[in-house]
């Protein structure tokens, strides 16, 4: 059982039939009158989120699978398989689905399924974590400071600096997670390593 990303299971590059692991939130549950829960689960890899196929006979299905709302942290576990529904290339048939974060409240949970503004997303900071957009704009950070740290890299005459270690995985500013939760009230300034020979 290996632990993929959901663009990695989306993608193909993970064999249907493996046994995987996806970690994520929950973008949506729904039910079926055939005993199964559809869990669409992002984990900010990718825009599209995988549906995990929950049937009624895992443990925990009606203590925790059908109270599943969006915002909910969870790890599935199942097969990869093709899917049978449309706009989607794979789903995971789930063998165990934990559930590892409850969203306390999801009446009043400010993230929804649907659609934000982004002056609704400066209103509740502390919950953006999981936002698409949020990730989309950390991926084009890094691609662009990878970019400018390659040319940067090739100009003749850099008055003798080293490059700087060119790592797409680690920006320059400190990894924002969501034990680091900080109220609206409060800003913050993520400054830029500055590169010294």
């Amino acid at each position: 059982m290996a632990v993929v990303s959901i663009h990695q299971a989306l993608a193909g590059k993970v064999a249907a039939g493996s046994e995987v692991t996806v970690k994520g939130w929950v973008r949506t549950r729904r039910d079926s009158k055939a005993g199964l829960s559809f869990v669409n689960v992002s984990d900010g890899s990718c825009f599209d989120a995988i549906q995990v196929v929950a049937p009624v006979l895992l443990s925990n299905y009606e203590a925790e699978v059908k109270r599943l709302s969006a915002g909910c942290a969870v790890i599935a576990t199942g097969t990869l398989v093709a899917s049978q529904g449309q706009g989607q290339s794979f789903e995971i048939q789930a063998s165990k689905v934990e559930v590892v974060g409850w969203v306390e409240d999801p009446e009043t949970y400010p993230i929804q399924p649907k659609p934000h503004s982004l002056e609704f997303l400066r209103e509740v900071a502390q919950a953006v974590l999981n936002i698409l957009v949020v990730a989309d704009t950390a991926c084009h950070r890094i691609a662009t400071a990878a970019a400018i740290q390659r040319i940067i890299a090739a100009l003749p005459n850099r008055m003798s600096l080293p490059a700087p270690p060119i790592n797409r995985s680690s920006p320059s500013r400190p990894r924002i997670t969501s034990r680091m939760l900080v109220p609206p009230s409060v800003s913050f300034v993520a400054s830029p390593v500055i590169w010294v020979a």
